[in-house]
């Protein structure tokens, strides 16, 4: 898990699964954290630097909830 997260762009996590809830903040190198299951600690994401966002929350109470679109995704698995 480790050499995926700290060489991406963004981490989107997808899954309550232990390896996604438990990654260590200081080896995502990642500015957004887009997380799909409301599963992570945003305050803890936030204090160090990271523009965290919980698809189910809005960002504050003047945002709306984050919505997915349909477009291309990119899938990136071991890494670039």
């Amino acid at each position: 898990m480790e050499d995926v997260v700290a060489g991406s762009d963004a981490l989107l996590v997808l899954t309550e699964w232990a390896e996604s809830v438990e990654v260590d903040l200081a080896i995502v190198n990642s500015p957004v954290v887009v997380d799909a299951r409301d599963c992570l600690y945003g305050d803890a994401w936030r204090s160090v630097g990271r523009n965290y966002r919980a698809l189910a929350l809005p960002a504050s109470a003047s945002e709306p909830s984050v919505a997915l679109t349909a477009g291309p995704v990119r899938t990136l698995v071991g890494g670039r």
